[in-house]
């Protein structure tokens, strides 16, 4: 059994214990579950039926990439290799992954998303301060508008502020 699919199906495992675990919610908590649970279901075994059937699949193996500069949508399994530091990066985006959930549990949600969008855009992506800062602010606000205002629900203060730490 290959690591990827190892991973793949423990990335498979975590929505199927929330959409399993929602059922004992009331009918009106299942919602938000239910509604990021089954398309993260499907997503997830996409992608596990692409890797163990790729030929299958290859239709479908086009990136956004290859849509622009006039080249139509060629398969990106042609133009794709896995790159020499390809372990690197998975180093760096875990990284990134944890720098947020560090930002999240000390600062809360708001300020977290909006520290972390910015940094990953000004660092990663090599962005300018004005599109980095807009596209931050952007997110940010529409999180408070939908979560907020919306939904009236209270996201994660952060521990700084008074949140308890969330349990692990």
């Amino acid at each position: 059994m290959k690591g990827s699919l190892v991973f793949n199906l423990f990335m498979l495992a975590i929505p199927a214990y929330f959409v399993w675990s929602c059922f004992g919610y009331a009918p009106t908590a299942r919602y938000i579950p239910l509604i990021v649970g089954i398309p993260v279901l499907v997503l997830q075994v996409w992608v596990i039926v692409q890797e163990r059937f790729p030929s299958a699949s290859r239709a479908y193996d086009v990136s956004i990439l290859d849509l622009g500069g006039g080249q139509g949508a060629a398969p990106a399994a042609e133009h794709s290799k896995r790159p020499a530091d390809e372990g690197r990066r998975v180093i760096i985006i875990g990284g990134w992954l944890a720098l947020y959930f560090v930002l999240f549990s000390l600062v809360g949600a708001y300020p977290a998303t909006l520290g972390f969008i910015l940094l990953f855009l000004l660092v990663s992506s090599r962005t300018t301060w004005r599109v980095a800062l807009a596209m931050s602010i952007g997110t940010s606000i529409a999180l408070w508008v939908l979560f907020g205002l919306i939904m009236k629900y209270q996201l994660y203060e952060g521990a700084l502020f008074g949140g308890l730490v969330p349990p692990l």
